[in-house]
């Protein structure tokens, strides 16, 4: 039996089906908000919707399709971060593995979308949870936290929508 569901019936819609996805991103950086002591950097910070949750010094960086559309300039961030938060944003970086390897920085605090529809032209990539992972590793750190963050659930299977990512440098 081959059966597809129609979510545009289910009445939820596009913006609908997205917010489904994005539901876990806050109570995850809630729960895990000690990580936002000290120096910040929120990278490809957007709207900036968790500047909020940082007690430290917020930095905030974008230099991509927000900050463009709003016509924002952020200066080059430097220096030393307790944390680099990057929240929906890897989908979009080319090179990440030399981003995070850019970073002068002790934790890393990531959501990222597993499966999902493709928000933007510049919208490139799609990671597994052991995929970014090895990536980490890579790169010297160490996942101390992996967490699915949302998800659809069709009778035996579940669809993962976001992650959340905490890792270490090593």
């Amino acid at each position: 039996m081959n059966s597809i569901i129609n979510l545009a019936e289910t009445g939820l819609g596009i913006t609908g089906i997205r917010n489904l996805g994005m539901i876990g991103i806050e109570p995850f950086l809630t729960k895990y908000k000690d990580y936002f002591n000290g120096r910040v950097l929120d990278y490809g910070c957007g709207e900036q919707p968790y500047k909020d949750l940082v007690s430290g010094k917020y930095v905030p960086y974008d230099d991509g399709y927000h900050a463009k559309r709003k016509g924002k300039t952020f200066p080059k961030y430097s220096g030393h971060f307790d944390t680099v938060l990057l929240t929906q944003v890897i989908q979009f970086l080319p090179r990440l593995g030399k981003v995070i390897s850019s970073f002068d920085t002790d934790h890393l605090v990531i959501t990222f979308p597993v499966n999902w529809y493709i928000v933007q032209r510049e919208d490139l990539f799609r990671y597994t949870p052991n995929g970014l992972k090895y990536i980490l590793r890579k790169c010297g750190f160490k996942t101390i936290v992996s967490e699915n963050l949302s998800h659809i659930k069709f009778k035996d299977i579940t669809f993962p929508l976001q992650h959340g990512i905490i890792a270490e440098k090593k």
